[in-house]
């Protein structure tokens, strides 16, 4: 069955939703119908009027490979299209000859200086789509040998709009979605809990990288059946209690985990119910709850590196404040360095002054108070 060149154009440009690279192809099966010698489609930030803008399709036998670079480092301020397209309503087509004349042309530095050396001239363009923070412009251009656009010309590409806005919307919407969750992702990376969430009957549904190594080890919990359960045979029925507990009173549960493998290891369990969008996918998820488990016994503290940044210390100086944080002595410490315990109590004055504490267990509050990044090469 023979596909209308139409029909098919339509179906890559919502193709280009799911994957943005997609849009060269789309512009090349558009150069089929209208004759082109260029095109681009960019996103600009509305917020910010000094951001430069982001190409997903810039090409033709007219573009050469520096005209972007020479566009985005000067020409895109001083582009009269751009600013009249942008002040224009959303799918609503733009024909440079009708709005700028031969005389402005002939002054015009962008014209000029830009566009005519490049063998193009004229431009049918449109607002594509806004959403709340974008401004989605597309341009098809012609060098001056190929001539004006058609008024058959401009009927199909208006067609073709409404398609190109809802596309761009629902691209808009999945880049946004992509980036929440990318975002939750990297938070959540940082904890020092697991986070885990399951539905109310305790099937996961979805966890972080920390969760997914305690239900590998199997301590405190692990996957019985497809459901969250105590590793302990003795705790299960606690933990299936408090599940059930939260489900039905959407007040948050906590519990005490114990695991004796080999030495005693405790862990604090807070069950919640999840409220609209999952911090885990941004996806709402009705009847969720979450698990956040957390060891008792192990510290995680700052870095040293976050400590140097935060308040100057040296790295001596930093890795005596985590150790004290951590529940070490300044003797002890001193030991473990090799180092005097007069230098050590030197040291830790200083750590006092620079981080404007008076005493050791205030010191120890600020840093327990710090979000803990990871380091790929911690200062030793």
């Amino acid at each position: 069955m023979k596909i209308d060149p139409f029909d098919h154009l339509v179906s890559q440009i919502y193709e280009a939703a799911q994957c943005p690279t997609h849009w060269p192809q789309v512009f090349e099966l558009l150069r089929r119908q209208v004759s082109l010698d260029g095109w681009n489609l960019f996103r600009a930030n509305r917020a910010d009027d000094t951001a430069l803008p982001v190409f997903f399709s810039i090409g033709g036998d007219a573009i050469r490979a520096g005209a972007q670079q020479s566009y985005l480092d000067y020409y895109f301020s001083v582009d009269p299209r751009t600013a009249f397209v942008r002040d224009g309503a959303p799918g609503q087509l733009f024909d440079c000859n009708r709005t700028f004349d031969q005389r402005y042309v002939s002054r015009n530095e962008f014209y000029q200086d830009f566009l005519i050396p490049e063998g193009l001239r004229y431009t049918l363009g449109s607002l594509a789509c806004q959403t709340q923070q974008h401004d989605y412009v597309i341009g098809l251009l012609r060098g001056p040998d190929r001539g004006l656009f058609t008024g058959e010309d401009q009927t199909l590409v208006q067609r073709l709009l409404p398609h190109i806005q809802r596309s761009l919307r629902l691209m808009d919407s999945i880049q946004a979605q992509t980036q929440h969750a990318s975002t939750a992702e990297q938070a959540l990376a940082t904890t020092p809990m697991a986070v885990i969430g399951i539905d109310r009957t305790g099937r996961l549904q979805h966890c972080n990288a920390r969760a997914e190594k305690m239900l590998r080890d199997g301590v405190p919990v692990r996957m019985r059946h497809g459901r969250l359960v105590a590793a302990d045979l003795a705790q299960r029925s606690a933990l299936v209690a408090a599940i059930e507990q939260c489900a039905r009173s959407s007040q948050p549960t906590s519990l005490l985990l114990l695991q004796d493998t080999p030495k005693l290891q405790r862990f604090s369990v807070t069950l919640m119910p999840t409220l609209g969008e999952s911090i885990l996918t941004g996806v709402s998820l009705p009847h969720s709850l979450l698990c956040l488990i957390a060891p008792l016994d192990r510290r995680r503290v700052a870095t040293a590196r976050q400590l140097i940044a935060l308040f100057g210390l040296s790295p001596a100086e930093a890795r005596l404040a985590r150790a004290i944080a951590m529940g070490d002595t300044l003797e002890s410490h001193a030991h473990a360095m090799g180092t005097k315990l007069t230098t050590v109590k030197t040291q830790f004055r200083s750590v006092l002054t620079k981080t404007g504490c008076d005493r050791q267990s205030s010191l120890v509050r600020l840093i327990a108070a710090i979000p803990v990044a990871r380091e790929v090469d911690p200062i030793r």
